[in-house]
């Protein structure tokens, strides 16, 4: 789903896992877990839930005793309820995060050994619940999604993850999750390169969004800015013609002020002054702060330029 944007299936989710509510999350898992609609700009409903539940498992200024809490608390469900396929990935998600925790953000060489020795055993932890209970979860997308994100941390290799990719969509066609993961593990910061990306980028837009026209091409190429560095248009091999055109056949069926403005901006790193001008006009007075990051001010005055 784009970064920066909100939707109330997202909302809801994360403040039921926040207040513990086993039994609401699962109903709404229910709702959404074979879901192909694509809502509030343009999400399938089922990643709007996993972004809801990524908010809780993901929050940045936590310490240890948080996500051992969540940790604890997953790992409750898990065994209360042997037979819930969301209790089970619930329960992976939050090794997962313990794992991060641990890690941090920092480059790997920085991270103290006893940190990344925890990391890579909380990261197995994850992998083998997941694998323990391949039978309860074979017909969940989510399980192929968390195992590629998995994966890409072990260094599984193009090809296991690719499999899993199109176990997702077999299981759910509009889940695009797993493809996501496998366009991350495509950069170069994962050991991927221009070309690789470029690749899947192409296949998921062929086979999550056929109907969309270029659509996936430009949410994929998008998303992946900031992995490129902010150089995406010098560090890959995206063309500026078919990214256009994917933002206009994204906005034509999905309306989305965020990706209006995630239009602007990358029209104005392309160095089309026209298109720039044109959306910006669109965007108004009033960008969306979290879709431009500091950029802003610098396109408008490139933009009204001679």
């Amino acid at each position: 789903m784009p970064v920066g944007v909100t939707s109330p299936i997202a909302d809801t989710a994360a403040e039921t896992l926040w207040w513990g509510d086993f039994d609401s999350l699962e109903a709404q898992y229910r709702a959404v877990r074979l879901s192909t609609e694509r809502v509030d700009g343009g999400t399938v409903r089922l990643q709007w839930f996993r972004s809801g539940l990524a908010r809780v498992f993901g929050e940045s200024d936590a310490t240890d005793p948080y996500f051992a809490q969540l940790e604890a608390l997953t790992y409750a469900w898990a065994v209360e309820r042997p037979g819930s396929a969301l209790a089970q990935l619930l329960y992976a998600r939050a090794l997962y995060a313990r794992a991060w925790s641990f890690r941090g953000d920092d480059y790997a060489s920085k991270v103290p050994a006893a940190a990344m020795g925890e990391y890579q055993r909380y990261i197995k932890l994850a992998l083998e619940q997941l694998t323990t209970h391949a039978e309860l979860l074979k017909g969940e997308s989510t399980a192929s999604t968390y195992l590629a994100m998995i994966g890409r941390n072990l260094g599984w290799n193009y090809e296991t993850l690719h499999a899993l990719a199109l176990e997702a969509l077999a299981r759910n066609p509009a889940d695009e999750g797993a493809f996501q993961e496998l366009a991350n593990a495509s950069v170069p910061k994962w050991g991927g390169n221009a070309r690789r990306f470029d690749a899947v980028v192409r296949e998921a837009t062929r086979r999550v969004l056929p109907d969309a026209g270029m659509a996936m091409y430009a949410f994929l190429y998008d998303d992946a800015a900031e992995a490129f560095d902010g150089e995406l248009f010098s560090a890959s091999d995206v063309d500026w013609p078919t990214m256009r055109r994917g933002f206009n056949d994204w906005l034509a069926r999905w309306p989305s002020e965020y990706m209006l403005n995630r239009f602007a901006l990358d029209a104005c790193r392309a160095q089309d002054k026209p298109t720039t001008v044109e959306l910006l006009d669109r965007v108004g007075a009033k960008p969306l702060a979290r879709a431009w990051g500091n950029r802003f001010e610098a396109c408008r005055r490139w933009a009204r330029s001679p």
